[in-house]
């Protein structure tokens, strides 16, 4: 069973402080309530309060801060909204209401930076990078974890810097940048010996994310002690979240070590922590751990307790914990036999990890390229705005010394002229070289996600296959699907051959005359498999004596492309009907590719040729490239002729497209 660690990012506005103990909890509250108090002092007890209840009595920080709240907008201290206004985001985040977090900090970022209050913006930065980092999008918590760095730094604020390296430790070890976690997490500790940072609790986080990190790296002997160092430190009521979290890792840590026993002992005590406090994606959390370690003896009971969890995540929208429930789903399916299943989640794993992944190096690429090329363009742009400032210069000297010599200024208009015309040539050309950019960051997209994922399945479907124990029927269906992802990829590799041929190296047309019922009949023979898969029946209703004056591989893309996109968003047992008219308009044939499928939605359907439209999955789940019928209408236009779609939502879609008729003028 492979390591399960998962840290928990909790909201923190600074390194967790040591709770006031009754006494000075008393004299804070009695802070608040006299009106004599300063705003500062009544900021900082508010401040206090809250951090004392937050995860033992969430409900009564989250009252104590709308009270704050409430008494700084009737006072109408914008330091305090905006303070206060920070504290109720981390109780939504807390709770899974991830947007509704996210508004509060950016409306606090908004008055603490018109406000110029470098330590507040620092703590809504902090904020953020936070709720980034559950929602999985790393490198936008990473920005902002270093704009808070950067202010913290400024202002000289220990307490500050500490938390924030504590949150790129956080972030690097999700990223599997396990060294660089190390290091920021000593870098934490090193300012904790020194006494520079006034705080206890945080050290015992510390110690959960070292033993961590640790366990990631397969060194179970030197991240065991640091868990029980935090669980040691971890026992007071208000350190129920933190408590949680070690005890969560202790029972994974004694499941490597097999030791089930004591591995459940701790996953629920921890799980009864999460039910008492209300904190459902820790519970979720929690329950994947259980399930892995039920699993090894009772995998149907994991994976029955495993789809439960799958909708409470979904509705949260925590994407990360959605993919670590499909890896131990995977797990169970293939320790039980069951291949298809296993297969059928893996796929949904890797669909979910692609749009979980960055395309960080796709982008460098492009970007490197449109750099290059922009740098280029200005350059002559440059070039251009000096040729026409010496122009009019000279124009300039000329009609001051001839003004009255013709030849002056007819000189002068067409040098004035070529100049004008020279700069609209470079803008085009610029406005030219940008949307090429956009395509090439877009192509290398599609390589890096639409074309590595059927790929990418065919080895993991290849090895499902070698299992000994894999039925006949199981076997068939992994077959099938291999064939299915086999087509995915010869399918992308010929758009985006098509697609560089025409926006790369500008192919041009090869026009002649042919019968279209050929290229109709061989295109049908090419998606069989696919409609026999499906049970979908492909009818053509081109006759013989259909001639046309095309480019006859622009032709065969279009036919090919409508055909196969009303295979894939046709139900089994559908039909698919390919028909011409020579008479409807003169001088043209009018080809349809109608289907019995699902239809396209009203908002969608103004948009479908345009480049790079949204794609979306067939009845069958299959992938598309989204760059198909862009395609499609290109060559259509090419060869002089147009391209339509009508469709009705659940009842099909007809696409139509005219091309020249063999001998039309």
């Amino acid at each position: 069973m492979p390591m399960r660690l998962v840290i928990f990012l909790f909201l923190l506005l600074v390194i967790p402080q040591c709770a006031p103990a009754q006494t000075v909890l008393s004299d804070n509250i009695a802070i608040m309530n006299n009106s004599s108090s300063t705003v500062e002092q009544k900021l900082a007890a508010y401040t206090k309060v809250f951090n004392h209840y937050q995860y033992a009595q969430p409900d009564s920080a989250q009252w104590y801060a709308k009270r704050g709240l409430d008494e700084f907008t009737e006072s109408g201290n914008e330091l305090g909204i905006a303070s206060m206004t920070v504290l109720l985001a981390l109780v939504d985040g807390s709770h899974g209401r991830f947007e509704a977090a996210k508004k509060k900090q950016l409306s606090a970022l908004e008055i603490f930076s018109r406000l110029d209050d470098k330590h507040g913006m620092a703590n809504a930065h902090n904020g953020l990078g936070v709720i980034d980092g559950k929602l999985g999008d790393f490198e936008d918590a990473i920005k902002h974890f270093t704009q808070a760095l950067t202010l913290f730094e400024a202002i000289q604020d220990t307490n500050g810097v500490a938390s924030t390296y504590f949150r790129i430790g956080v972030v690097s070890e999700k990223t599997n940048a396990l060294d660089q976690a190390l290091e920021y997490y000593a870098k934490v500790l090193k300012l904790l010996e020194t006494g520079k940072v006034q705080t206890t609790t945080d050290i015992v986080y510390v110690y959960n994310n070292i033993g961590i990190v640790y366990a990631k790296k397969g060194d179970i002997g030197k991240a065991l002690p640091y868990f029980e160092k935090a669980l040691a430190g971890s026992s007071a009521p208000e350190k129920a979240g933190l408590r949680m979290m070690t005890l969560n890792n202790l029972g994974i840590v004694y499941d490597n070590l097999g030791n089930d026993k004591m591995s459940l002992h701790y996953i629920d005590e921890a799980l009864k922590l999460t039910e008492d406090k209300n904190m459902p994606e820790e519970h979720a959390r929690l329950t994947i751990s259980r399930a892995a370690v039920v699993g090894k003896q009772d995998p149907a009971t994991a994976l029955k307790t495993l789809n439960g969890t799958l909708d409470t995540i979904r509705a949260l929208g925590m994407r990360s914990i959605e993919a670590d429930i499909y890896d131990v789903m995977v797990d169970m399916y293939s320790q039980t036999g069951d291949y298809k299943n296993a297969f059928v989640t893996l796929s949904r794993l890797r669909r979910l990890e692609d749009s979980l992944e960055s395309t960080d190096k796709a982008k460098e690429i492009a970007n490197l390229l449109a750099v290059q090329e922009l740098e280029a363009s200005t350059a002559r742009l440059a070039l251009a705005e000096a040729k026409s400032n010496t122009a009019r210069l000279t124009r300039n000297a000329t009609l001051v010394i001839a003004a009255l010599l013709a030849a002056a200024l007819v000189g002068a208009f067409w040098s004035l002229r070529r100049t004008s015309r020279l700069n609209a040539e470079l803008s085009l050309r610029e406005a030219d070289l940008q949307r090429s950019n956009e395509m090439k960051d877009k192509l290398f997209s599609i390589i890096g996600h639409d074309l590595r994922g059927p790929i990418g399945n065919i080895p993991v479907m290849l090895d499902l296959m070698n299992a000994p124990d894999i039925t006949d029927e199981e076997r068939q269906y992994l077959t099938d699907s291999i064939i299915i992802h086999t087509q995915a990829s010869n399918e992308t590799l010929d758009k985006l051959l098509y697609w560089g041929q025409a926006q790369i190296k500008g192919a041009g047309l090869n026009k002649t005359t042919f019968s279209a019922t050929a290229y109709v009949n061989n295109c049908i023979q090419l998606t069989n498999t696919s409609a026999n898969h499906k049970q979908i029946s492909v009818t053509s209703r081109v006759t013989d004596g259909i001639s046309v004056s095309a480019d006859a591989s622009h032709f065969e893309f279009i036919i090919r492309n409508l055909l196969s996109n009303a295979i894939k968003f046709t139900h089994p047992g559908g039909s698919v009907t390919i028909s011409a008219d020579s008479k409807q308009i003169p001088g043209m044939i009018v080809f349809s590719v109608a289907d019995t499928g699902v239809g396209i939605s009203p908002d969608r359907i103004n948009d479908i040729f345009k480049p790079f439209a949204s794609s979306t999955r067939g009845t069958a789940d299959e992938k598309g490239t989204s760059i198909g019928l862009m395609l499609c209408q290109q060559f259509v236009r090419e060869n002089g002729g147009e391209i339509w779609v009508q469709s009705t939502p659940g009842k099909g879609t007809t696409f139509y497209f005219t091309i020249p008729a063999a001998g039309a003028a």
